[in-house]
């Protein structure tokens, strides 16, 4: 089977909104990760301490993102080391639970003593024992990067290596981000880095352990989905530490090329789907269009898919938008038609640059000819004078000022944010800093 070819850009274009940090924290955080990724590592010294006074989570974000990053380059892994030790030393119990875990990795990878890299071992694997440690000491990134280490390290056993990794996998299917069927009471963050630290580990235990392919099913599983796509940033890092490279969905693509050899064309055309939606590029759209004439039902592939999309949204919250006199949408309200909200502040500037592809984007849904499949709206919120906004530039889009319930119906925190809704009434986020156009096009079959 042809492979499919999977380009995901990576940017930083979400905006998060409603996240207030200290005065001064900002800047104190690019001065200390500049020098953290620089060889004045020990002159950072103090910028730590200082910025975990100030703001933790910038703190916790600079060491886990920069200094794990600069732990695998050799030149100045050891630089790393020497830093996280006195860091560690000064520091006081939050700050050594933070961080340990990322230590114990580090000491791992440049020992050759048997002894102390059994050591270390077993102190990391006492981390794992407290839970989940997303957004705290992230044990579970460092005990997977340990057992990669240990690859050409055979000082831990097999054995203690298996049990490592199985309670790493207990812990992150344990956790209430993937457990809860609540959407309000979900941690998107948490759920999308403890979904692809479950497909990273399963795929190990596949590759090292046991060739079950159940193992392989289960990473393709917890591979990056939609809202995992949207939330990026919160296993990225990771990625690159595991694969030096940003293959988001290398295992599902390995799964389903296993399934199709396999003769198992049902099961494959399900992993095809799940790919095309997750990544909707015109290559992947083409094969699964290709397969689901091979290997599909008697109904036609806009069935299909629509059925499937259908199959990933999320039940649409009773809400009536009005965006005229004589305009009213009830979300509740069952058509024939696609809907297309674009949440967005006149306050944010990549709402306000990407107005025009907007507009453009709406007088080509108006004029594509015959009746349009999809319904566009634009949601605006805390917006200043919203009205001489739209004249001054033109726009003609349908617009509604809504308010934070809106947002909170939607489970929208940064901006802008495209939610397409079905017209069986389902909803989908479209992930930010990704092509939102061929989503929507691609999912709608514009």
């Amino acid at each position: 089977m042809r492979r499919f070819l999977l380009v995901l850009m990576v940017s930083a274009m979400s905006l998060p909104v409603f996240c207030q940090s200290p005065k001064g924290s900002a800047s104190l955080y690019n001065d200390l990760s500049d020098k953290l990724k620089k060889e004045q590592i020990m002159n950072a010294l103090p910028l730590s301490l200082k910025m975990y006074r100030i703001y933790v989570p910038y703190f916790w974000d600079a060491h886990h993102r920069v200094l794990s990053k600069r732990l695998i380059e050799d030149d100045y892994g050891i630089k790393v080391l020497g830093f996280l030790k006195v860091l560690i030393s000064k520091g006081n119990t939050e700050i050594k639970e933070m961080l340990t875990p990322l230590y114990l990795w580090g000491k791992v990878r440049y020992s050759t003593d048997s002894v102390q890299v059994n050591e270390n071992f077993s102190d990391l694997a006492e981390y794992l024992e407290e839970g989940t440690g997303f957004a705290n000491s992230k044990a579970e990134t460092y005990m997977l990067m340990t057992l990669q280490e240990l690859e050409q390290k055979p000082f831990v056993s097999k054995e203690r290596q298996q049990q490592a990794l199985e309670k790493v996998i207990s812990n992150l299917e344990a956790c209430a981000c993937l457990t809860s069927t609540k959407m309000e009471e979900v941690n998107w963050s948490e759920r999308a880095w403890s979904r692809y630290l479950l497909a990273q580990a399963y795929h190990y235990r596949f590759e090292h352990f046991d060739k079950n392919p159940e193992y392989m099913a289960l990473a393709a599983e917890y591979s990056p989905d939609v809202r995992d796509v949207i939330e990026k940033q919160a296993f990225l890092p990771d990625a690159l530490m595991f694969t030096g490279q940003i293959e988001l969905l290398k295992y599902r693509i390995a799964y389903c090329s296993w399934l199709d050899e396999d003769g198992n064309h049902e099961e494959a055309l399900e992993e095809m789907a799940a790919i095309a939606f997750a990544y909707p590029s015109e290559g992947n759209m083409k094969f699964l269009i290709d397969y689901y004439a091979n290997y599909g039902g008697e109904q036609g592939f806009p069935i299909f898919w629509q059925a499937y999309i259908n199959s990933k949204g999320t039940e649409v919250p009773n809400l009536k938008l009005r965006f005229s006199k004589y305009h009213k949408v009830n979300l509740k309200e069952k058509s024939n038609k696609w809907l297309m909200f674009d949440f967005w502040g006149g306050w944010c500037p990549p709402c306000v640059k990407e107005m025009p592809q907007v507009q453009a984007f709406y007088h080509e849904n108006l004029t594509r000819g015959g009746v349009p499949k999809l319904m566009f709206y634009s949601l605006s919120f805390m917006s200043e004078d919203l009205s001489q906004f739209m004249e001054e530039n033109d726009y003609t889009f349908p617009v509604e000022e809504i308010d934070r319930g809106a947002l909170e119906a939607f489970g929208v925190s940064n901006f802008p944010t495209k939610v397409l809704v079905t017209p069986e009434r389902k909803f989908i986020i479209i992930p930010h800093g990704l092509d939102w156009k061929l989503y929507v096009e691609n999912y709608v079959m514009l």
